[in-house]
């Protein structure tokens, strides 16, 4: 790997490789060959040309509703065959972007992410949705439905990324859709504070968490800029709360034009099953995929 650039090299699991006879690996390797070898490397029946992708950049915070719209509104797990989630895919953990860092994006591991130039991020990116979507468009009847085409959805929080990463990566990824999805901050604030303090992650669907929401005592917003609060270990995440949310969402503004921003609030992806939020999002798509996004399985 330090020696072979990532454009010439493919990483394949010891999954991919025995799995289903080696079809997926082989159809990775032959992605990555010259266009006049591949067809000598893969059948008729395992031929599938490079997949049209678009993506959907859910700009966001957390507490904010973004996890039900990338993997329940959206994300093919659910809804939509022609979706994928990549989760929070520009966070290092198996728990929050799966095998995406150890699979593609294992050159840049030993590097400080703030350095990593946003080539470099954006390449990660591309090769992450390629290989999800072409695993997810393996059976021929999904691939027709979808026109072999994936949208592709993933998290943008402004503790992912630092500011330059984040504009240049919104300027130069190809087909790309923001979604700007900000909650009403106090309500974050409440929130968040219950989930650190009680460990309660939960989402807004369980009325126990609700109740929970609301018979816990939680400070003023404002306890958040004071120096002692900072220094407290337990809520230093939560230092300078309001004023984080004011500059994450105005960079997200200045910087993504807004022929290809979508603006959605929380109610639009809690109620009615996200119909609100799907709307919008399809509106401001590529044509292309407008009509895909609202298939169903």
């Amino acid at each position: 790997r330090a020696k072979i650039h990532s454009t010439q090299r493919v990483e394949i699991s010891f999954d991919a490789a025995i799995l289903n006879g080696g079809i997926y690996a082989r159809g990775l390797i032959a992605s990555a060959l010259p266009s006049n070898f591949r067809e000598l490397l893969i059948s008729e029946t395992e031929r599938i040309s490079d997949p049209e992708l678009t993506f959907i950049a859910v700009a966001s915070m957390q507490r904010s509703a973004s996890t039900t719209l990338v993997s329940e509104v959206l994300s093919s797990n659910n809804t939509n065959p022609c979706t994928i989630s990549l989760n929070e895919v520009f966070l290092n953990s198996r728990h929050q972007s799966g095998d995406a860092w150890p699979i593609d994006g294992r050159h840049l591991q030993n590097s400080d992410k703030g350095d990593l130039k946003p080539a470099l991020l954006q390449d990660f990116l591309i090769r992450v949705a390629k290989r999800r979507c072409v695993e997810q468009l393996k059976s021929r009847d999904t691939r027709n439905m979808c026109e072999n085409r994936c949208i592709v959805a993933f998290k943008q929080f402004y503790e992912h990324l630092n500011a330059e990463q984040h504009k240049l990566l919104w300027k130069n990824i190809p087909n790309m859709t923001v979604v700007v999805l900000e909650r009403k901050v106090q309500e974050r604030w409440k929130s968040r504070f219950v989930a650190e303090k009680t460990n309660d992650w939960h989402t807004h669907g369980f009325d126990w968490h609700k109740k929970k929401i609301k018979t816990i005592y939680v400070p003023p917003m404002n306890v958040s800029e004071s120096d002692e609060f900072c220094k407290e270990v337990n809520w230093k995440q939560l230092c300078h709360f309001e004023q984080k949310h004011k500059d994450w969402f105005n960079l997200v503004r200045e910087t993504t034009p807004v022929e290809n921003r979508a603006e959605i609030s929380y109610e639009d992806v809690v109620e009615n099953k996200g119909e609100s939020a799907r709307a919008n999002i399809a509106a401001v798509l590529p044509i292309a995929f407008q009509q895909i996004i609202t298939l169903t399985n």
